[in-house]
């Protein structure tokens, strides 16, 4: 009983992460979409190309406070 008790609480946890998961990329999603475009596009540059601030002034030809 108790090893039938575990899984269907692991079921449970990997449920809630799934659900959990789904919420943050939705709000995510939202949340970029409200960015204007420049923002959005210096955040995805930094955050999943994974360049410098110095990088994407350089890129962009703006100067690294504008970043």
């Amino acid at each position: 009983q108790d090893s039938i008790d575990q899984q269907l609480l692991a079921k449970q946890f990997i449920n809630y992460d799934k659900l959990f998961s789904e919420f943050l990329e939705k709000e995510f999603e939202t949340a970029m979409e409200e960015l204007p475009f420049q923002c959005k596009r210096i955040f995805y540059m930094n955050r999943f190309d994974e360049l410098s601030y110095a990088e994407i002034a350089d890129k962009l030809d703006v100067s690294i406070s504008t970043v």
